[in-house]
């Protein structure tokens, strides 16, 4: 590509208002009500889950997102890049992995039979390939291969920033034959659950994703966003139908355990059609939704709804039980509730209720957030206070 035009692609590219932040910012609260939701059910609106099944893209929103996001995280430098990835990720991650590990050592004392015993395996080393060692933080599997998508993404995307769509595309359909390629290995035994090697086929399956997201928008956003919604919607859904009709309907994937694959490369291409879908939504939605404080709420903690929602749907389930025992609920199974945190309980079989799931998973998830914040203000005053002190006392 010659000077000129990339610099004109730049510059265009920075015209893009900061509605289009606010989009992926709803793209991040979508996201991660897709995930609580995909974990609970969809509470009497089926319909959500049967065009775009949400284990077919709703954990690879966040990976498009963060690919979007790079254009401008990309222009620090890498010690920076990675050191703030690191603080906003893998400590917090190991922080709670810490306290998730205390709980259900103090659970397991009294008659819970989810999870391990607290080990350096359990606390450092199982967290970064498996992620499901204690269960109830189980969600936060993801960061491991997040963080090493972003890593491995760095230097490959800085170097093809002068290049032109061509080396972009060539480059994403490098990522596309690695996803291929984990994929296969993943149906062959690679991904199993006793082996670290499971961290392969979920870094290839999330790569390609955030590669996308940073083609679009280096390249692809100003083009989409001149398609009439209409048009848009019709050629999307006609794809759909044709997909149905070839490869039968979409179908969603465990990328936690990456051991459902039924072909090699479905798996790889079916996340985009919700992907493209929900993006144009968002964006459709940005005007109305930017300035909800609630969804300003949830789209800036995602993290820690990814962390904590398990743990409010077992505090519903703790009240479930609690009632249970005096005759309330007799059809809840206390059985079930004291070995699996994933539990869902259909109160008078109505999926209706379950959205009483959806509230206890964000809601907590939000009020640890807050104590987190709490107590992270009071250890911050007290280390100043003691710097202060120990500066004064010289």
């Amino acid at each position: 590509m010659k000077s000129g035009t990339l610099i004109q692609t730049n510059r265009s590219s920075e015209k893009i208002s900061r509605s289009e932040h606010w989009t992926m910012r709803i793209i991040y609260f979508l996201g991660i009500i897709f995930i609580v939701v995909g974990h609970a059910g969809t509470a009497g609106l089926p319909f959500m889950d049967q065009w775009f099944p949400f284990y077919s893209f709703h954990i690879q929103l966040f990976q498009f997102a963060a690919g979007y996001l790079f254009v401008s995280e990309g222009s620090r430098s890498f010690p920076f890049f990675l050191a703030n990835k690191i603080k906003k990720l893998m400590i917090p991650f190991f922080i709670w992995n810490l306290v998730y590990g205390c709980l259900v050592t103090c659970l397991h004392r009294v008659g819970y039979r989810f999870g391990e015993r607290v080990t350096f395996r359990s606390l450092f080393l199982k967290p970064l390939w498996h992620g499901h060692q204690f269960w109830l933080n189980s969600p936060t599997w993801y960061v491991t291969p997040h963080l090493l998508v972003q890593i491995l993404s760095y230097f490959p995307l800085k170097l093809l920033v002068t290049c032109s769509l061509t080396a972009h595309i060539l480059y994403w359909l490098g990522t596309i034959v690695l996803a291929c390629l984990g994929t296969e290995l993943a149906m062959h035994g690679l991904g199993s659950p006793s082996t670290p090697f499971l961290i392969i086929p979920r870094v290839t399956s999330f790569l390609h994703i955030y590669t996308a997201g940073y083609i679009y928008r280096q390249f692809l956003e100003q083009l989409e966003m001149r398609i009439r919604n209409i048009v848009f919607f019709t050629i999307h859904s006609s794809l759909i139908l044709l997909w149905t009709l070839f490869c039968g309907p979409l179908r969603g994937y465990v990328l936690s355990w990456c051991n459902n694959f039924d072909n090699f490369w479905k798996p790889v291409i079916t996340p985009y059609f919700g992907i493209t879908f929900w993006v144009r939504v968002a964006r459709i939605l940005t005007p109305i939704l930017r300035d909800s404080p609630i969804v300003i709420c949830i789209a800036k903690n995602t993290f820690s709804i990814m962390t904590h929602h398990l743990t409010g749907f077992f505090c519903l389930n703790t009240a479930f039980n609690s009632l249970h025992r005096i005759g309330v609920f007799p059809t809840f199974d206390s059985t079930e509730y004291y070995k699996n945190v994933y539990y869902i309980y259909k109160v008078r079989n109505n999926d209706i209720m379950l959205s009483l799931y959806h509230l206890a998973g964000i809601s907590v998830s939000l009020l640890i957030k807050r104590v987190e914040q709490i107590v992270t203000h009071q250890l911050n005053k007290c280390y100043h206070l003691l710097r202060a002190d120990d500066f004064s006392a010289h």
